[in-house]
């Protein structure tokens, strides 16, 4: 059906006259008769306005099949997915612009966009970062603006909170912090007074354990600057925060089954191999950089496993997380080999055992996987 006579059904579905339509359009009757003969087409910029009219989206105006127009869209979320969350950034980020060109309007893509966006930010230099941060500021405020699915408003402002914090913009970071629901209205919290039953115990593992234990587990390792400048914590302090949060994890995870997080504990004994490194003890940075291989090949290997359940009692017999995106910019094992080339270690180059963790590693840096 032509858009000409999808305007004729419409117009007559609401019992109007051409010179009705013509009235509340601002146009002629000669128009409207040479839309619906198939003559002419109304300008693209009438478009919203003969949608509010008959009270259709363009999708239904335009004939738009919204199933197979929103199938599209998934697929090409997913084969982004599939690169990004591997550390094919660059591959990702391009089959998610090619889609957005192809739907503009799809704010699933232009969210997922701007996550890929942020992901890029660590590996580009200052003036091409700057062009980054610009560009999620832009589409990160459109969706804002325009989007009314809390999920991708919700992500979307999160991201942005923080580009401007870390440009300076604390006014705008806090306004659109301040958007959110505070904590105990938040979706999940309100749920569990509602749900029973395995819906409940789906809700409690799934989403309510792992809200709180990544909240935990990421902020006892935070450090804060006062407004003297001075940081809140010494070295040696964080140095112990970050013990604090791998005991926190292996008390959670007590049958060390620690999935995506094996990704979190590589970088918890990376950093406590860079300060024991700092202070030039081999035996306490060997031991910490040969943890944190151990973690980053496990985190490998969990991402190639396509079934993988959990035993730990807490999230005993569950499966994945929802909303969890597991994400790098790097292999795990070539992110370590990189750190591992830094100054701080080069009192250990020679050491047998630092060179047999990095010939261990090497074997796993090539390993992500797209399962196509």
């Amino acid at each position: 059906m032509s858009i000409g006579e999808k305007i004729k059904l419409l117009r007559k579905s609401k019992y109007m006259t051409q010179e009705d339509l013509a009235e509340c359009l601002n146009v002629s009757i000669s128009a409207v008769s040479q839309w619906e003969i198939g003559k002419t087409m109304p300008d693209i910029t009438l478009i919203p306005f003969i949608c509010n009219v008959f009270d259709v989206s363009s999708d239904t105006l335009l004939e738009i099949d919204v199933t197979k127009k929103k199938q599209e869209i998934e697929k090409i979320r997913e084969e982004g997915a599939k690169y990004y969350t591997r550390g094919f950034v660059s591959e990702g980020k391009k089959i998610l612009k090619q889609g957005m060109a192809r739907f503009p309007n799809s704010y699933e893509i232009m969210c997922d966009y701007v996550h890929v966006l942020e992901l890029e930010r660590a590996s580009l230099s200052e003036e091409e970062a700057k062009i980054n941060e610009e560009e999620i500021i832009k589409l990160g405020e459109k969706i804002v603006a325009e989007c009314d699915d809390f999920s991708i408003r919700s992500t979307t402002i999160q991201k942005l909170c923080i580009i401007y914090s870390d440009i300076g913009n604390e006014k705008r970071a806090i306004e659109l912090a301040c958007k959110m629901p505070s904590y105990p209205l938040s979706r999940e919290s309100l749920l569990e007074f509602v749900y029973n039953g395995e819906k409940l115990r789906d809700l409690a593992t799934n989403t309510l354990l792992y809200n709180h234990v990544q909240a935990l587990s990421n902020r006892i390792k935070w450090n804060f600057k006062m407004d003297s400048g001075e940081w809140l914590y010494t070295d040696d302090e964080r140095a112990e925060l970050v013990k604090k949060q791998i005991a926190f994890l292996k008390l959670i995870f007590e049958a060390e089954d620690y999935g995506f997080y094996n990704e979190s504990l590589s970088d918890s004994y990376k950093a406590l191999a860079s300060h024991s490194a700092r202070k030039r003890d081999a035996n306490q940075s060997l031991l910490y950089i040969e943890l944190s291989a151990h973690h980053a090949i496990k985190f490998i290997e969990y991402m190639s496993c396509k079934e993988f359940k959990f035993s730990s009692l807490l999230f005993k017999g569950r499966t994945e997380f929802p909303d969890v995106h597991l994400d790098s910019q790097y292999n795990s094992a070539y992110h370590l080999l990189n750190f591992l080339n830094e100054p701080q270690f080069d009192f250990l180059k020679d050491n047998a055992k630092f060179i047999q963790i990095k010939s261990t590693l090497e074997k796993h840096a090539d390993k992500w996987q797209i399962n196509n």
